[in-house]
Formats: structure tokens, sequence, C-alpha cells
């Protein structure tokens, strides 16, 4: 990730002697793209986009990708090659303890500072944990926090509602047994 003119590693090749629980770990790529899928099938024929990590988000100087961003207007593309964006509504972030932190101390002050911004959710990848942001205005926060299997984890500026055992399906963390 390129922050304020610095590249940062988020994620490394796994290696022998690791400490951190490849299980974990894996379940990153499950839970950004149970996300995905469910926002998608929610927002069919409305005018907002979804996009993956693929996707940059211009914070100031700096772009750094998201794991997950919508766009509920038209996308302002801020380059040529038009894989950064500047006017998100919503972002998720998937965290591990790792990036905890940063998740949700500077990256998270960072994406304060654009205005279209109107939630932004923390996912955890080692516990049933979501925290969503929501923008009350310029310069107030609502947290909600999501830890029950059956809670409902409403994203009020996308008009979505998520299930928390949707989105931690098929992880290490899934309520559904695995067959």
């Amino acid at each position: 990730e390129y922050y304020n003119g610095e590249i940062f590693p988020m994620h490394l090749p796994r290696r022998p002697g690791d400490t951190e629980d490849p299980e974990i770990s894996g379940t990153h790529d499950i839970l950004v793209t149970n996300i995905i899928v469910e926002i998608n099938k929610q927002l069919q024929g409305r005018h907002c986009t979804i996009f993956g990590s693929e996707k940059k988000v211009r914070v100031g100087s700096a772009a750094v990708r998201a794991d997950v961003s919508v766009v509920c207007r038209e996308e302002r593309p801020v380059n040529e090659n038009q894989d950064v964006i500047e006017n998100p509504t919503l972002i998720v972030e998937v965290m591990s303890r790792s990036s905890a932190g940063y998740d949700r101390g500077e990256k998270f002050h960072s994406y304060q500072g654009l205005s279209q911004l109107k939630e932004y959710v923390v996912v955890s990848n080692e516990e049933h944990r979501v925290q969503v942001f929501e923008r009350k205005d310029n310069h107030t926060w609502l947290l909600r926090i999501y830890q029950q299997p059956t809670d409902a984890v409403r994203l009020t500026s996308i008009h979505c509602t998520l299930l928390l055992k949707n989105i931690y399906d098929k992880t290490n963390l899934s309520v559904e047994p695995r067959l």
C-alpha cells in the first residue's frame, strides 16, 4: 500500500516459522468475497458500484487500497488508468490483529477527510465482530458493533443489510457446520 510517499507490504508471503495462524490469514479473502457478493446482490439495479482492492482510494496525496469500496454517484477516477477513485460512499476493511491499529487509527483518520464517505466498516477476521462507523455530520461518527451470528449489519449509506452469518460463511468462524 502506498501511503505518505512510502510503500508498505500488506500481505507478506507465508514462510516457515511465521507465527500467524494460516487459517486466520486465509480467512481474509473469504470475508472480502462474502461481503462483495452480499452487497452486490442488494445493489442490483441501483446507481452504486462495488469495488475490491483493485481500485485504490485517494486520501489526500496518498492512494490506499480498501478491501471493499462502494461508490454511489458518478465514479470520479483521478488518474488516466482509472484505478484510483476519490468519492466512495462506503469503505470496508477486513482487519487482523496486526492491522487493527492501522485500520481503526491512521487509515480511518485519513478516510474521514473524504467528504463523500458516509460509512466505514471494520470486519474482524479473528472473531465475529463488525464495527460500523456512520458519519452523522463532518465531525461526528456513530459506532455500531455487531457480534452475534444472528445480527443483521445495517449499512444505511447504501441501504443494505448483511447477516453476520453470511459474512463469516465458509470461514473457520462459520456458524454453519462444514460438510
